[in-house]
């Protein structure tokens, strides 16, 4: 694929910086722009950005004010990648720079569009979400343009793995016996149920049901271990503010776990994610919204069977899932949103079934694998990335058509 240009069209990229590729929306930056930067030459501004080099891009550091960058340098493109609220001053853009591109990749985990969104929406000559779902939130209240769907991805060469898992298993508790020979704690996982928790510490990602369900399945199946990977910015944990120092194993209201369960900072470093994944047997998001849900399809890829919430655009995705009934809906009067509850109780007797399939059906348990692992190939990177090349490419040239290809998921 080719930009019929001399010289790399220049783009903004604005969103989470790919420098913190923990998050959600900083796996998106790195994915997209892994590929981009062979099409244009590309600046990254927005949040979490510093000034360290990430693969040859350049990155303005402290740059959440990103309407400014395009006063210091000429730009062909502007790629917003983020939720649509943070780019309140995207109408003032279109206006200044009446020539400029505009593409908005935008993710709804459960908020309608409101009013004051309309004219950032405007503004985009192209609308595009990572899902279904987020696309007809959209189109409830916005129809004078149409609204794409281009899924998130992953790096299939990187993760779509077949492993062994019980032996996978055995060769982390060999390592561990040697590396911890002296030690009277020793973290042994073979035989073990491993549940595994992904994601940035929020309010919406229903941690704390996760812990009370998983305390109340402790009480009926010891053989197992709850691995949560999570992002603690400040000291925060589950909404509160903790002091540092503060031991994060030390939780009170779930001090019966914490033998059991093992939290982490989130991991940076994507082979030792992988890693953690090709450990575990389940991964559990019992959110109560999501754009797309990106550990989803790494747990696809890994043999992982996710437990998630039948809600949002966590439903679009898997091709094998058990669900987190989703029974009564919290009115939240800020955002006007849906927020789903799922209930510790709904947690609780999810793992009970997802154990029981795990243990007893293994047959069961490796057809969802087989089949999640067919299905994991619609979410490549590469693939999504020259979607957007393609749209980008038509808009740098003078003309766009709306080809109804693009907005079907796949």
């Amino acid at each position: 694929m080719t930009i019929s240009t001399n010289k790399k069209p220049k783009m903004l990229f604005v969103g989470i910086s790919p420098q913190l590729d923990f998050s959600g929306q900083g796996k998106v930056a790195a994915g997209l722009l892994h590929y981009f930067k062979e099409f244009f030459d590309i600046s990254v501004a927005g949040w979490g950005c510093t000034p360290e080099t990430v693969n040859s891009l350049k990155i303005y550091s402290n740059s959440e004010e990103w309407w400014k960058v395009l006063e210091q340098e000429s730009f062909d493109i502007l790629f917003l990648s983020h939720d649509i609220f943070r780019f309140s001053q995207l109408p003032e853009v279109r206006k200044k720079y009446p020539n400029l591109k505009i593409i908005g990749y935008f993710t709804i985990d459960g908020c309608p569009i409101i009013k004051s969104w309309l004219p950032i929406l405007e503004a985009c000559d192209v609308i595009v979400t990572p899902s279904q779902w987020s696309s007809n939130v959209i189109l409830e209240r916005f129809t004078r343009k149409p609204v794409f769907v281009i899924p998130n991805g992953i790096h299939l060469k990187v993760w779509k793995k077949q492993i062994d898992k019980l032996l996978f298993k055995q060769e982390i508790d060999n390592a561990t016996l040697e590396m911890d020979k002296e030690a009277n704690k020793k973290l042994y996982i073979k035989d073990k149920f491993i549940i595994l928790f992904v994601g940035v510490n929020q309010d919406r990602k229903n941690l704390a049901s996760l812990l009370s369900g998983y305390s109340m399945f402790l009480n009926r199946i010891k053989e197992t271990y709850l691995f949560v990977f999570t992002y603690t910015a400040k000291f925060e944990l589950f909404g509160d503010s903790l002091p540092k120092g503060y031991d994060l194993d030390d939780i009170f209201l779930w001090k019966n776990i914490i033998g059991n369960l093992k939290i982490n900072q989130a991991i940076q470093d994507e082979t030792l994610l992988l890693k953690v994944y090709q450990a575990s047997d389940l991964l559990v998001l019992p959110s109560c919204g999501e754009g797309f849900g990106l550990p989803i399809i790494e747990a696809m890829a890994t043999g992982v069977i996710p437990l998630i919430s039948n809600y949002s655009s966590m439903r679009e995705v898997p091709k094998e899932a058990l669900f987190l009934k989703v029974n009564a809906f919290q009115k939240v009067t800020t955002w006007n949103a849906n927020r789903a509850i799922v209930t510790p109780e709904e947690v609780y007797f999810s793992l009970l079934n997802a154990y029981s399939i795990w243990k007893n059906n293994k047959e069961l348990w490796k057809q969802m694998q087989e089949r999640n692992w067919q299905e994991v190939d619609k979410y490549d990177w590469q693939n999504a990335s020259f979607k957007f090349i393609k749209i980008l490419t038509n808009l740098l040239n003078g003309y766009f058509y709306y080809n109804s290809e693009l907005r079907r998921m796949g």
